[in-house]
């Protein structure tokens, strides 16, 4: 081989990925300037590094890991953590509130692991991680392929945060992590937010807690025009607020979109929710915002909510059609709602305990195979007729029934405010078939349902339940998982 066959060989032989450690002390920025494709970071376990560190730019296909050096201490991959893992973990400082990690244009590729990130002590907040500025204008200049797993995002116990990571890139993935003390008592706050950028994102088996939303997308001028957060995945995880929050910080629900489409709500636990600022307490809010016209393309569609258990709220879910504070309406239909549970929806945390609120002509939405004991309004309809809202094999406490503004509850509701909807195959417990349509069902109590084991919160019917055949498909009627 001749010598310039020779160097031409050497030079296509890729470069080997390198392991860069960074000690306690050591220019952890320095370290993320000299890391190319392929190459681990890894930080000291134990160590603190304070200040505002951005990754550098990464073209692919190759990614780039920054981790704890104690890996090994923490669950496995596919396992969460939680706070009682942060000894394993290096820290992410910021010491005047700013971002202490920010993933800018051209950060593509990276997976981050095992890290905390925090302020510090008795400092608020606003985003701890940014991935994107939210200031792009192209989505060809986000950043994605970004992945953080296994890491311990929160806010300063007493002083409280903002809001987690905003996630304005492209192709975001969060999982197996744990984010908690996102609160405040005069501005919202959230977990996880994004606004700016397409996705897709993946929000997987972590720890949420945050105060007025926990987690959010829209609700802010976008710079990419036509921008609409999709193909969301929202799986696994538990949604939690502590009760030593109440009356202490602002409370408004678990999920809020108002720009967002393609999105599937599955397998999680929602916790405890109150009226707490200035909502009614709803689980999930469903509001399409235009904001003020700078949006007009804002949508709230094609969303699937199933298999969750929604627990100790104020009310359950809030759905408006169209935008009513903006003269560009925003759309919002496409909504799926089956298998649920709604434990507890009730006056005990503020309001009225309703469990379902549609407003503006919600169309093209189906509830099915829903256990609820609330003790309010099963649906509330007001300003605009909907269409195409329809309900099956649903177990309902009846409590104030369907009703619409100026309508009696039933099935007058359902002629007037719903139209060309079904109402069938539903177990309304303490409800009269006078006052709905027919094949529907009426037990007197809960006792009378069939339920496996109600006391303990199984809610599935048994074998020798009277409507163990009675759904449409000749299945059992209700929620059919086995919730822990």
């Amino acid at each position: 081989m001749t010598k310039a066959l020779i160097l031409t060989a050497v030079c296509s032989l890729p470069a080997l990925a390198a392991n860069i450690a960074v000690p306690a002390g050591g220019n952890l920025q320095s370290a993320l300037n000299q890391a190319h494709a392929g190459d681990t970071v890894r930080l000291a376990a134990g160590a603190s590094f304070v200040g505002h560190y951005r990754l550098a730019a990464n073209a692919g296909p190759g990614v780039i890991t920054i981790q704890s050096s104690a890996m090994g201490s923490l669950p496995s991959s596919g396992n969460r953590v939680s706070a009682a893992n942060a000894g394993a973990m290096p820290k992410l400082i910021s010491s005047d509130g700013g971002a202490a990690l920010l993933v800018p244009s051209g950060a593509n590729y990276y997976k981050i692991q095992g890290i905390e990130v925090a302020p510090a002590s008795g400092v608020y907040a606003q985003d701890l991680v940014q991935v994107g500025t939210a200031a792009e204008t192209s989505t060809g200049s986000l950043p994605h392929d970004i992945d953080f797993d296994r890491v311990y995002v929160h806010g300063d116990p007493s002083a409280g945060t903002k809001r987690g990571i905003a996630l304005n890139g492209g192709s975001t993935t969060v999982e197996n992590s744990y984010f908690s003390a996102f609160t405040s008592r005069s501005q919202d706050t959230q977990a996880l937010c994004g606004w700016n950028g397409p996705g897709p994102y993946n929000i997987l088996n972590n720890y949420l807690e945050a105060g007025t939303e926990t987690v959010a997308f829209g609700g802010a001028p976008t710079a990419i025009q036509g921008v609409i957060p999709s193909d969301i995945i929202i799986r696994g995880n538990s949604f939690f607020k502590p009760l030593s929050w109440r009356g202490k910080y602002w409370v408004k629900n678990h999920i809020e979109f108002k720009n967002a489409q393609r999105v599937t709500i599955d397998g999680n636990t929602f916790e405890n929710n109150w009226v707490g600022a200035d909502q009614r307490g709803f689980a999930f809010v469903f509001q399409v915002r235009t904001e003020y016209g700078n949006v007009p393309w804002a949508t709230v569609s094609n969303i699937t909510i199933s298999n969750n258990r929604i627990t100790h709220s104020a009310a359950g879910a809030d759905f408006g059609a169209v935008d009513d504070s903006s003269p560009d309406p925003g759309t919002s239909f496409g909504f799926t709602v089956s298998n649920n549970v709604w434990d507890d929806i009730s006056s005990t945390w503020g309001g009225d305990g309703r469990l379902f609120q549609m407003t503006g002509g919600m169309k093209n939405m189906t509830f099915n195979r829903n256990t609820a004991f609330q003790t309010g309004y099963i649906t509330v309809f007001d300003s605009g007729i909907a269409s195409n809202i329809n309900f099956t094999n649903n177990i309902f406490l009846v409590g104030g029934g369907v009703a619409g503004n100026s309508t009696a509850p039933g099935t007058a509701t359902l002629n007037y405010w719903d139209k060309g909807g079904t109402f069938r195959n539903n177990i309304l417990i303490g409800g009269s078939a006078s006052s709905y349509p027919a094949g529907n069902f009426f037990p007197p109590n809960v006792n009378a349902v069939g339920f496996v084991d109600y006391a303990n919160g199984d809610y599935r019917l048994s074998t020798s339940s009277p409507y163990a055949k009675a759904a449409t498909d000749g299945g059992p009627i209700g929620e059919t998982v086995q919730f822990d």
